[in-house]
């Protein structure tokens, strides 16, 4: 039988240095995710604090606001039997009209800022004859006295001025509530003249309304146009439809045309039967200057920093022959997570654009200063503040980008795993000794 006298694997074979380095590295880097969990917890709870005191900067001046009508409510009663029953007739616009002008502002509590509004509203157009026979009321039923036409309005504490305006010529006296909650759950009214035998009705109203964040429209008319402007350069148009037609730059200019033909409702309904809340539309006053909504997208490239300087010297150990110890590593990667918390403490009191500039140059220096020491090299720590300088710089371009973030900083991820590969090229990782 053939001798075999293979040699066996090495069962006491050591693990290299090179390899428990790594695996110190790996460690560490799990590690330091912990400080950054703990700075998004304080980014969530200060962006928290920002909300109570936007709410109630929100609670005096005017909440968000969302306007509804005018529309004309009929009351009438129906004998049923033995007692009389009374209901509601409620009649939209043929046509509406509502050109307006919003002038929003920031209103500072404490270090935090809340975006609120001042709208001027000018609304006009005109009702048709009220077709009660598709709704099977008789006119002589109707308490034509008590007709009122209403508007609703989310938050009444936005009026800041009485609401004026005419109704076929005749001025209007509006007072708070609606004769129900049929159509909306809080407004204005006045009682008007009406009859079953005129065709057309004409109004104009003039509104000076108070609110923040947003200001929406119902589109009651048979046709509803809505022209708004503001100096705003940031808004964001949504709800139940866009504009057909806007230009945003320093301000903003935008148009609506809807049609009856566009929502679910009607013309006319008696009583409680449709919510049309659903079709509103209109414009936030976005603040893009949100410093924790930023702060907290830059902390999710945490772990590519620390990983970047991580293995930028551990490839300088191999290289150089440079010994840096485990505590070194963690030293530089506090550092960089200082960077968070810097950022989110300084962009409190300054605009975010200058609080990242002070933020990641007090790291730089930092870094650079601390590597020079550590690699015994100059050169090298310069390498290295150059390499953050640019990925910095690369992050605070990604941190402007809304479309295209997400695939801008995939792009970077390829280019720093290439630029790693090619440096390692040549590298025999199995001769490799620390």
């Amino acid at each position: 039988m053939e001798d075999y006298r293979g040699e066996l694997p090495d069962q006491n074979r050591k693990i290299s240095p090179a390899t428990v380095k790594m695996i110190t590295i790996i460690v560490l880097i799990i590690l330091l995710m912990i400080p950054t969990g703990l700075i998004s917890g304080l980014i969530n709870e200060r962006s928290g604090r920002r909300m109570e005191a936007v709410d109630e900067i929100s609670s005096k001046w005017g909440n968000a606001q969302m306007l509804c009508g005018p529309f004309i409510t009929l009351p009438y009663e129906v004998v049923q039997k033995d007692y009389v029953r009374t209901h509601s007739a409620h009649f939209l616009p043929h046509e509406l009209n509502t050109n307006g002008e919003a002038k929003p502002m920031n209103l500072s509590r404490g270090i935090y800022e809340a975006v609120v509004y001042n709208s001027i509203l000018e609304i006009s157009g005109t009702f048709k004859k009220f077709d009660l026979e598709k709704l099977g009321i008789d006119p002589q039923n109707v308490d034509w006295d008590k007709a009122t036409l209403e508007i609703g309005i989310t938050d009444m504490r936005g009026l800041t001025k009485r609401v004026s305006g005419k109704f076929n010529k005749t001025d209007l006296k509006m007072g708070p509530g609606l004769s129900s909650k049929d159509v909306f759950e809080s407004g204005i009214s006045s009682p008007i003249a009406v009859d079953a035998i005129q065709e057309e009705y004409t109004f104009s109203i003039q509104i000076c309304l108070n609110g923040s964040y947003s200001l929406q429209f119902i589109p009651l008319g048979e046709t509803t146009s809505v022209d708004m402007k503001s100096d705003w350069s940031s808004p964001s148009f949504f709800g139940a439809y866009l504009p057909g037609e806007r230009n945003v730059g320093d301000g903003f200019e935008a148009n609506w045309n809807i049609l009856d033909l566009n929502r679910e409702y009607p013309q006319y309904w008696v009583d409680e039967g449709y919510g049309v809340q659903r079709s509103g539309f209109g414009v936030k006053f976005i603040n893009t200057a949100d410093a924790y909504q930023q702060s907290e997208r830059a902390l999710k490239y945490a772990i590519l920093f620390i990983l970047v300087a991580f293995v930028g010297f551990f490839l300088v150990e191999v290289i150089t022959k440079v010994r840096i110890h485990p505590i070194q590593y963690a030293l530089v990667g506090m550092a960089i997570v200082i960077f968070y918390l810097l950022l989110v403490s300084v962009s409190e009191h300054i605009a975010f654009g200058g609080a990242y500039l002070a933020s990641c140059t007090a790291v730089m220096i930092l870094v650079t200063g601390y590597s020079s020491s550590v690699l015994k090299s100059r050169k090298f720590a310069l390498i290295v503040g150059g390499v953050y300088a640019v990925l910095y710089g690369y992050l605070f371009i990604l941190l402007q980008l809304e479309d295209y973030s997400l695939v801008s900083g995939v792009a970077g991820l390829a280019v720093l795993l290439g630029l790693t590969m090619y440096l390692t090229r040549n590298i025999d990782w199995y001769a490799v000794e620390l």
